[in-house]
């Protein structure tokens, strides 16, 4: 009796570890589970975080290779418009090297009293979240020399408060000087035109006299003919010098534009009374024919 109590016993002890056992092997077996599917989030985690800083990494240098290559001056400044930034581009500009620049305020450094509002105006609107678009100004270099540049600027803004603002600077100096000279060399270009045809009248004034002179006198029918031609053709003459003038005036817009009566058969026949002898030495008969019903003004 005694030896099957105590195999009654064992068995029942055997059974209920078996039990432990198998409930410890099966919540292992939970517990790895769970950590395989943890450690498989994990990856995928550091997967996705590990190509987030590769693509940070490659916009960071993407934007430090325009930064750093551009020829343009690029300038970010704080809001108390102190300089946070200066590119490479604007130490060959301006000539004031990044190390001996960054954190003073730029109004110090490249703008002079005289356009010191202008700045401080736009740098108020940038930092308020306002765009500038380009506009032509002057700023200065180290040793003081003027540059024109063209400026356009825009709120620095970082997750999602304006921390500064960043500014483009394009040196215009030689553009400008180029556009100054062309302005000059066409306004020689005017002066030496309207010079010049009021050189031309004085001669034309005095065939002008002379022809007229010669008209008052006996003439023969022939002799009439070659002298009110050489009188068309001096008026022809007179009003190329007259046009001449006009584009001079024109450049200068001052140009007048004005409504004169003529008589369109008068006008033509002195058109082809100034060419016709030529046109008769050379054998060629030059005629010419205006409709009846064509209105003579």
């Amino acid at each position: 009796f005694l030896g099957l109590a105590f195999l009654a016993a064992a068995f029942s002890t055997y059974s209920i570890v078996s039990t432990r056992v198998r409930n410890v092997r099966n919540r292992t077996a939970l517990l790895e589970n769970k950590v395989r599917e943890r450690t498989s989030e994990l990856q995928e985690q550091m997967a996705i975080r590990k190509h987030a800083e590769a693509e940070l990494e490659r916009r960071q240098k993407y934007l430090e290779g325009i930064l750093f290559n551009s020829s343009n001056a690029v300038v970010t400044t704080d809001t108390n418009s102190l300089i946070t930034e200066w590119s490479p581009g604007a130490e060959k500009i301006f000539g004031w090297r990044r190390e001996e620049i960054l954190g003073r305020n730029i109004d110090d450094v490249v703008i002079r009293p005289d356009f010191k509002e202008e700045a401080v105006r736009r740098q108020r609107a940038a930092l308020a979240g306002e765009r500038i678009s380009a506009t032509e100004s002057v700023r200065h270099c180290k040793d003081g020399t003027p540059i024109n540049v063209m400026l356009a600027g825009s709120p620095l803004v970082i997750g999602g408060e304006v921390v500064g603002s960043i500014a483009v600077y394009t040196d215009v100096t030689e553009l400008k000087k180029a556009e100054e000279a062309a302005n000059e060399a066409n306004r020689t270009k005017s002066e030496f035109l309207a010079n010049m045809s009021h050189e031309i009248r004085t001669p034309m004034n005095g065939i002008f006299g002379m022809t007229e002179l010669a008209l008052e006198t006996n003439l023969t029918d022939e002799q009439r003919e070659y002298l009110e031609a050489v009188r068309a053709s001096a008026e022809s003459l007179m009003n190329i010098i007259n046009d001449i003038l006009d584009f001079s005036k024109i450049e200068a817009k001052k140009v007048e534009i004005e409504t004169i009566p003529f008589h369109l058969r008068d006008t033509v026949h002195a058109m082809i009374s100034s060419v016709a002898l030529l046109a008769e030495t050379e054998g060629l008969e030059l005629a010419y024919n205006i409709p009846p019903d064509v209105p003579d003004r």
